[in-house]
């Protein structure tokens, strides 16, 4: 991850925009985002430093297409500033990454374990998916990689997993954990075609979203998105809603059973304002998918972390998947 935002004249002269003072870094974990004010305007804008081999020009720049058409029907999200040489984004030549530049969005953050905020996100998140419904120039699940909505690399990230586990001293936990895996996605796959399919944001968490002070609710950090199961995205923006999602390893909050209050705000808010309607078929995966989330951590943890750190994560997650398991 490059930490550095572009050279000032760089950014002046591709986008047309001069920060009038050093810019601030505040945040990002697979970019790098930095937020400053343009000398000539005053105006408040974002650049948002990433490399390219993670997310590929051309598709950066089919997401870009799809903000424009989200925010031409009514849901809001920054659009990217037009590059002087053509194009939404550039390559900064000194550091090899891409860089995109947006207006910054004034406001607040949705607050975890707020039922009142999680409703408000279900409703924008339902617009979200409405408006994408037909839209069809976006990659598909499958081609994603970071997350299990592409059915197909979980079972292959299972795999490697199961193997990894071997001689581990939570071997035994992850077995536990991944029993059944193969049934509850082959449920998945059998419910496929009567699961609504949109435009997913996939990363829909508070970090992601802000409350304007202009009134609406927009949308951030797109650059993910794909075509999909329109109940994926709800499985997780509902988890990520949830004060748990945000709890430290170790940290008993981490662990706890999701707020069945919130978790319940959020669907009766979604199902209120989505088309088409909630399906039956919905209604059957949406459990499924969250028992995947599990699937997926352990699976996170046993490819990528240190082993005392799997440790405690399959220990403390133990007693929401035997809750699954039944």
């Amino acid at each position: 991850m490059n930490s550095q935002c572009p050279d000032v004249a760089w950014l002046d002269e591709v986008f047309g925009v001069r920060p009038s003072d050093v810019p601030e870094r505040i945040g990002g974990n697979l970019a790098s985002v930095f937020r400053f004010t343009d000398e000539a305007t005053g105006k408040e804008f974002v650049a948002r430093v990433s490399d390219a081999s993670h997310i590929p020009p051309t598709r950066l720049g089919r997401v870009h297409a799809f903000l424009a058409y989200l925010d031409a029907n009514g849901v809001r999200t920054p659009l990217p500033l037009l590059a002087r040489v053509g194009g939404s984004h550039a390559v900064d030549t000194a550091s090899e990454r891409l860089v995109e530049v947006y207006p910054y969005v004034s406001g607040r953050h949705p607050a975890r374990g707020s039922v009142e905020d999680a409703s408000r996100v279900a409703r924008a998140l339902a617009a979200f998916h409405t408006v994408g419904l037909h839209y069809a120039d976006l990659p598909g699940e499958e081609a994603c990689d970071q997350n299990h909505v592409a059915l197909g690399r979980l079972e292959a990230d299972l795999r490697r997993a199961k193997t990894a586990a071997r001689g581990k001293p939570y071997e035994s936990l992850f077995a536990e954990y991944v029993a059944g895996a193969d049934q509850i996605i082959a449920a998945i796959r059998r419910l496929r075609e009567r699961l609504v399919e949109s435009c997913l944001h996939l990363d829909a968490n508070p970090d992601n979203i802000i409350f304007g002070d202009d009134g609406d609710v927009h949308f951030i950090d797109c650059s993910h998105m794909a075509r999909g199961r329109r109940v994926f995205d709800v499985v997780t923006a509902a988890w990520y809603l949830d004060p748990a999602s945000a709890g430290e390893v170790g940290d008993p909050c981490r662990y706890a059973v999701p707020d069945v209050e919130l978790a319940a705000a959020f669907m009766a808010s979604y199902r209120a304002h989505c088309a088409p309607a909630w399906q039956d078929a919905e209604s059957e995966a949406h459990g499924l998918e969250r028992h995947l989330m599990l699937v997926h951590g352990a699976v996170y943890w046993a490819l990528e972390c240190p082993d005392e750190q799997a440790m405690r994560e399959l220990t403390g997650f133990l007693p929401q998947v035997r809750e699954h398991h039944g």
